[in-house]
């Protein structure tokens, strides 16, 4: 079947073109003037595009590129890939934008391709991944499975925590990318006001990268990390590498029933959208008990991200990550911030205002207890 392309030889060289080719156009999301064929097959083709980055970052091919531009040849030999195959998946990384032509027949890292590199600021390597590893592809395989009610990958006995404590270089990915996701984050909130606060509790913080943000930025905080048994040893670490082990406790625990001390400063960043409504009330009301003893100023920070209102023509990354957590987690969800107002109001908490962080798709809700005035 012949659908227009032209194919190679077993020389690996391309027939010289009739005409000249068109320039290359940078590969975009359909939008809303699309044809429908071109929204389907753009959604079609999704998947592949995920596997040319996937494949990408798993041969280091960023690595091979990091110094200056090679030929694909040259990428190939110092990947140990086939060369025709690499040239082909150069041209197709050129196409969504990760590398860029240079003189020479030569390939070179864009902007965002050097996000794929391990130690730059910022980097992505490890989303790609995790994203890209057994476990999270079976779970996006599964989301039929799902919708019809049986989820593949989470159950009792099987949730994705589960799998990363069977799996120490998954784990190793999984921290990473939630520390580069988390890094803005705390740049943002370490920028806000912080007079009169002496206690701030991250309830689920991970490894402590917001948390560490704001002492570093306020010698005058002290902090709180809880987080599970499994996690808190890690955190301990990090936070001891930086030299705050002396102002920081790690309570080592479950959130849902660890005494959250009193604070003026409760964070819960990218926690309750693993759970359903009612798992997040009894989380809020703990955060609620450490806001009543902190006084009457102290806020808690929500930091989600959030879904826009009903048939909003707007980005479509939180329906992404939506759907992302439908395959993980049997009751996890994004929420609008009305969803997120009325899931407040059941633990006795009032939504004040939302402020979309900078660098980050997540927004900060500032959050006080319902009979504070």
């Amino acid at each position: 079947m012949n659908d227009g392309r032209q194919f190679t030889g077993s020389s690996g060289r391309e027939p010289a073109p009739t005409t000249a080719p068109a320039p290359l156009a940078p590969t975009t999301s359909s939008g809303p003037g699309d044809p429908p064929s071109a929204i389907v097959r753009d959604l079609i083709k999704g998947t592949v595009r995920f596997s040319a980055l996937y494949a990408f970052v798993r041969v280091a091919g960023p690595q091979a590129l990091a110094d200056g531009p090679l030929t694909s040849e040259e990428v190939a030999e110092r990947c140990q890939c086939d060369p025709v195959l690499t040239r082909r998946m150069l041209r197709a990384l050129e196409a969504y934008r990760i590398v860029t032509g240079a003189p020479g027949s030569r390939y070179r890292l864009s902007p965002a391709g050097r996000l794929l590199l391990p130690d730059v600021s910022g980097s992505l390597r490890a989303g790609v991944l995790l994203n890209g590893s057994a476990p999270w592809r079976e779970a996006a395989a599964g989301l039929s499975e799902t919708l019809l009610g049986r989820p593949p990958l989470t159950s009792p006995d099987d949730s994705p925590y589960e799998r990363l404590q069977q799996d120490p270089e998954l784990a190793a990915a999984f921290d990473r990318y939630m520390t580069a996701l988390a890094t803005p984050v705390g740049e943002a909130l370490a920028a806000r006001g912080f007079e009169g606060v002496g206690t701030v509790v991250d309830l689920g913080g991970g490894r402590g990268t917001t948390l560490a943000a704001i002492l570093r930025h306020h010698p005058q905080v002290r902090g709180v990390l809880v987080e599970r048994p499994s996690v808190a040893e890690d955190a301990a670490r990090h936070l001891a590498g930086q030299g705050l082990d002396g102002r920081c406790e790690i309570i080592a625990g479950d959130m849902f029933t660890a005494a959250c001390p009193p604070a003026q400063r409760v964070i819960l960043s990218a926690v309750l959208h693993n759970w359903g409504d009612d798992d997040c009330a009894a989380i809020l009301r703990q955060a609620r008990s450490a806001l009543t003893a902190g006084g009457p100023d102290a806020r808690l920070w929500c930091v989600e991200e959030l879904l826009p209102p009903p048939h909003a023509d707007t980005d479509r990354g939180a329906f992404d990550l939506d759907m992302r957590m439908a395959a993980l987690f049997p009751q996890g969800r994004e929420r609008t911030a009305d969803e997120y107002r009325d899931l407040l109001g059941r633990a006795g908490l009032r939504l004040e205002t939302v402020h979309r962080i900078p660098a980050s798709p997540r927004s900060l809700m500032i959050v006080r207890t319902a009979d504070t005035r």
